[in-house]
């Protein structure tokens, strides 16, 4: 029986002979790749991992395409408010500009 990836949505034929105790990858999702992000979303909506923890995760898998209520979730997690946005470019801005050294001419 197929049944639809927790991630991208796309059928896939899950695995009857994975231990039922702790998680199991080839249960809930299509692949191997596809198992880091679900598990991150899935700790992050049970209060298990914060929103910066489960951020830097999906920060490294942009180019997966989310199914359309999985994507809501990772777009709460990856929200980042104007204010806290420009406040980074601020601090980025007030760092100082190291000049380079000239030689002296001999």
């Amino acid at each position: 029986m197929l049944k639809r990836c927790g991630v991208c949505n796309k059928e896939f034929e899950p695995c009857n002979q994975c231990p039922s105790g702790g998680y199991a990858w080839r249960k809930t999702v299509c692949c191997v790749e596809h198992s880091v992000p679900f598990l991150a979303i899935l700790e992050y909506k049970r209060n298990l991992k914060s929103k910066d923890e489960a951020m830097e995760i999906l920060n490294k898998y942009t180019d997966i395409e989310y199914n359309d209520d999985v994507k809501k979730i990772v777009d709460e997690i990856l929200f980042v408010p104007v204010a806290e946005s420009v406040e980074s470019e601020i601090d980025e801005a007030d760092e100082p500009v190291s000049k380079p050294r000239s030689r002296k001419k001999s």
